[in-house]
């Protein structure tokens, strides 16, 4: 069925058949579907392949205006099963997300305590730094008893971190599994001190 117009040969110009003209260019008939209802001119078209139509614009109109309400249906039913599976989608990644809140935030502490060979505390000059298993450093809180406190996060559990100590430009690495929740983990690095290194800040600064 062609619908398509304009036709090189003018309407007015075609010889009157019943129903319709006849085009002596393109050897069809011209079917005038004026007074058929939109359905009359689609079961037309079905019927008849080699065709040409005359159609008024109140039909063209009707019908083009039933595709797109017919588009527009289908938009809005696949627009809202879409945004129907997004809200789940987005519910699902929420509900994972306060799941993994919800668990514990931190498995305990680790305090590491740096010791002279007599196993006495070092007061002065000790650092300590953390590597967690996804690479990230930790610089745990000296306190006032001059031993290192952190957090460890949930995630470590079982898993082994490296804790790096330095006194006095010497370090010593050492590495351990994490396996206690809710565990206070405490862990002892030596280093040989000598007597001059005590006293080397009084040595060093002099009061006058």
């Amino acid at each position: 069925m062609k619908i398509e117009f304009p036709c090189p040969v003018a309407l007015d110009e075609m010889s009157p058949i019943e129903n319709g003209s006849f085009c002596t260019h393109c050897s069809r008939e011209v079917i005038n579907t004026d007074g058929m209802s939109t359905e009359e001119v689609k079961k037309l078209a079905r019927n008849n392949s080699g065709l040409c139509v005359s159609s008024s614009s109140s039909q063209v109109l009707d019908l083009s205006y039933s595709i797109r309400k017919f588009a527009l249906s289908v938009l809005i039913i696949f627009g809202s099963s879409l945004f129907k599976f997004a809200d789940a989608q987005l519910k699902k990644e929420i509900d994972s997300v306060q799941n993994e809140l919800t668990q514990e935030v931190s498995i305990g502490r680790i305090q590491v305590i740096l010791v002279d060979q007599h196993g006495d505390v070092i007061e002065t000059r000790g650092e300590v730094q953390i590597e967690l298993p996804n690479g990230k450093l930790l610089n745990p809180e000296r306190t006032e008893d001059h031993t290192f406190w952190v957090e460890m996060p949930a995630y470590v559990k079982n898993k082994t971190i490296v804790i790096t100590a330095e006194y006095m430009g010497r370090r010593k690495t050492r590495t351990l599994v994490v396996s206690g929740l809710g565990e206070a983990i405490a862990e002892e690095i030596s280093f040989k001190v000598k007597k001059s290194e005590i006293y080397f800040r009084t040595w060093g600064c002099p009061s006058f």
